[in-house]
C-alpha cells in the first residue's frame, strides 16, 4: 500500500507516534505531509501526545574536560544511554565557560551565558534541541553608565495569549556622574535599582513593566522553574542585601506570565543553616530542596508544596543522607523515588529512595557544571513563516 492510499486520519495517527527527527525527514516524502507536519494543529497534537504518553528523554549539560566549554547531550530516560553525545548548538554558549538554561517549556529551553564584565544583561537565546532551531534574543540596550549587578530569569508560556515570554529581574547601578561610561571606583557605595523586563516572542522585543517586587530573588542560576504559566524563584523578603536571612524572610516569588503580576508564598520553616537551597518541579508539583552538613557528611531534605485555593503548605517527603567526602548539589528527579545528584567529585549520581542506595552513572562533568532535566521533544518553531522547501522528490 502506498502512502497516498492511506486516509488522512490514519496518516496523522502514524505520524503522531514518530520522534521529531523522523518527522523532519518525512516532510520530504509528500507536499501534503510537509504541510501537515509544519501546521500549528499537528505541532500541538504531537506535543500533547508526547506529554500524555510520558515518553521523554533527558537533556544533560556539562562542561568539556579539556576546553571547559558547556555542551549538551541527549540521554535515554529509561536507560541513561547517550543518544546524542554532543548536540549541535549554532550560537554563543560554545564561546563561554559559564552557561545555564531555564526549565524546558514545550520542548524549548531558554539558554543564557556570561560573556564578559561589565555585563548589560549577558546573552540569551531560545533553542529547540529536537529540531536544532534557535533564535537569539535581542540585547536589552542600556546606557554606558549603567552596570548590571545581577539578574534573574524566568521563561515559559503565556497560557492566555499562547506566546512565549522571558522575564528578567535586573539589579543595576547607574553612575549619574559619568554619562559616557561606568566608573568602578565608587561601585560599592552606589545605590542599586531593580527593574522588571519582559521579552515577548511574537513581537521579538523587550519592555519594562511597572510593578513592585514583593520579594527579592535569591537563587542559583540553575534554579529556574516554570509550571502551568507561572515562573518561580527562591526569594528573600528583605531588600536583597547579603544580610537579613531571618526565620520568616524566605519565600517563593512567582510571576504569572499572563497577568504579569508577582506573588509570594512562604517556604517551609528553617531547620538549620543550609549550604544550598533550590526550587524545582517534581511530579508536576513545586518542590523545595535544602542541603545541610559539612564536608564528608550531609543530608538533603525534600519538601512538596500542597497548593490549594485556600493556602500553600508544605510536606516533607524525604531526607537523603550522603557520605561522599564532598558537598553535593541536587539536580532533580528521575522517575519515581529516584533523584540526580552532582557530587563534589563531579559525577552524576542517582539516589534510589526505595532502596536507600546510590547508583553510579559513569557520567562526569567539571566544576559542578552538571545540569539535567526531563525533556519532551517538540516541533515548536520560533519562525513566523516557513517557506516551502523545493525538493524534486516531493510529490
Amino acid at each position: 500500500m502506498l502512502s497516498r492510499d492511506l486516509s488522512e486520519d490514519l496518516v496523522i495517527e502514524i505520524l503522531l507516534r514518530l520522534p521529531v527527527k523522523s518527522l523532519i525527514r518525512f516532510k520530504c516524502i509528500r507536499k501534503s505531509w510537509y504541510d501537515l507536519i509544519k501546521s500549528p494543529y499537528f505541532i500541538s497534537i504531537h506535543l500533547n501526545h508526547a506529554k500524555l504518553n510520558k515518553n521523554p528523554n533527558l537533556l544533560l549539560q556539562r562542561q568539556h574536560v579539556d576546553t571547559i566549554k558547556p555542551y549538551f547531550s541527549l540521554l535515554s530516560y529509561e536507560t541513561l544511554e547517550v543518544l546524542t553525545d554532543s548536540l549541535d548548538i549554532p550560537f554563543g554558549p560554545v564561546r563561554s565557560s559559564s552557561g545555564f538554561f531555564a526549565y524546558p517549556c514545550n520542548g524549548i529551553i531558554c539558554l543564557y551565558w556570561f560573556e564578559s564584565k561589565p555585563r548589560h544583561g549577558d546573552a540569551l537565546a531560545l533553542w529547540n534541541p529536537a529540531t536544532g532551531e534557535s533564535k537569539a534574543i535581542p540585547i536589552f540596550h542600556r546606557p554606558p553608565n549603567v552596570y548590571v549587578d545581577s539578574f534573574y530569569l524566568g521563561f515559559g508560556l503565556d497560557l492566555k495569549s499562547n506566546d512565549y515570554k522571558v522575564v528578567r529581574i535586573s539589579t543595576f547601578i547607574c553612575d549619574s556622574d559619568h554619562d559616557d561610561h561606568f566608573n568602578f571606583c565608587n561601585y560599592t557605595t552606589m545605590p542599586r535599582k531593580t527593574q522588571v523586563e519582559v521579552y515577548t516572542l511574537s513581537t521579538d522585543s523587550w519592555r519594562v513593566i511597572n510593578t513592585t517586587l514583593p520579594a527579592y530573588p535569591r537563587c542559583h542560576p540553575k534554579s529556574l522553574v516554570y509550571l502551568k504559566g507561572v515562573t518561580m524563584w527562591k526569594a528573600s523578603d528583605d531588600d536583597g542585601s547579603p544580610l537579613g536571612w531571618g526565620e520568616n524572610d524566605r519565600v517563593i516569588l512567582s510571576f504569572d506570565l499572563s497577568d504579569e503580576v508577582f506573588q509570594k508564598s512562604p517556604l517551609p520553616p528553617k531547620s538549620g543553616i543550609a549550604y544550598d537551597e533550590c526550587v524545582l518541579v517534581i511530579n508536576d508539583s513545586i518542590a523545595f530542596v535544602e542541603l545541610f552538613g559539612n564536608i564528608g557528611y550531609e543530608w538533603i531534605d525534600i519538601w512538596e508544596m500542597n497548593d490549594s485555593d485556600v493556602e500553600r503548605t508544605w510536606t516533607k517527603k524525604l531526607r537523603i543522607t550522603v557520605h561522599n567526602g564532598s558537598r553535593s548539589l541536587f539536580l532533580g528527579p528521575w522517575g519515581n523515588g529516584k533523584f540526580f545528584l552532582d557530587t563534589g567529585l563531579d559525577e552524576l549520581l542517582i539516589y534510589d529512595a526505595d532502596r536507600q542506595a546510590f547508583m553510579n552513572t559513569g557520567i562526569y562533568g567539571t566544576l559542578h557544571s552538571l545540569q539535567i532535566v526531563t525533556y519532551t521533544e517538540s516541533l515548536v518553531s520560533f519562525r513566523r513563516e516557513i517557506e516551502f522547501e523545493q525538493h524534486h522528490d516531493i510529490v
